[in-house]
């Protein structure tokens, strides 16, 4: 347990690399926690960290609070994190829309690097490009999707709703 704190917590510096953790195994990095913002957290949900002297303390904002991802298609693809009263709105690029959608598809048996490539680019020689992209996503979204093999993080909920078709 991280002193001072009961129930689920972690200890992360700047960029999210987590150097405690406290009743949950997140993998070794989160995305980078901002002030006021709120983070969704596989095995957490929806957390609101703190700033500390040299890191953050990142924990449940409410645990009532279950993380659900909107994912709206269209020529600029945007994603909504609700978590109860609060979230966020980010716009992502159509192929980090097309690898949530592809995740989504698939559910929690997951797609290997291969099977990625080959729902992305028709083969599966483009193993580089598809680590590639799932880390750029891994660093806009944090943990959302888990790896070995890819998916949707263990109580990550998400929605697509389709408008313009991506790619």
């Amino acid at each position: 347990m991280v002193a001072g704190v009961g129930g689920p917590a972690l200890l992360v510096d700047d960029d999210g690399w987590v150097a405690h953790s406290a009743e949950i195994s997140p993998g070794a990095r989160i995305a980078a926690p901002t002030e006021g913002q709120i983070l969704a957290v596989p095995g957490l949900g929806a957390c609101l960290p703190e700033r500390l002297a040299e890191g953050w303390l990142v924990r449940p904002a409410d645990t009532a609070r279950q993380v659900r991802l909107d994912l709206e298609l269209g020529h600029a693809p945007v994603l909504r994190m609700l978590a109860g009263d609060v979230g966020w709105v980010r716009t992502v690029t159509p192929r980090h829309a097309e690898i949530l959608v592809h995740l989504h598809a698939t559910g929690p048996a997951g797609l290997s690097t291969e099977a990625l490539s080959r729902a992305l680019y028709g083969d599966a020689e483009h193993l580089v490009t598809v680590r590639a992209d799932v880390s750029r996503l891994r660093r806009l979204l944090g943990a959302i999707v888990d790896t070995r093999p890819y998916r949707l993080a263990v109580g990550v909920e998400l929605a697509v709703h389709k408008g313009l078709e991506v790619r």
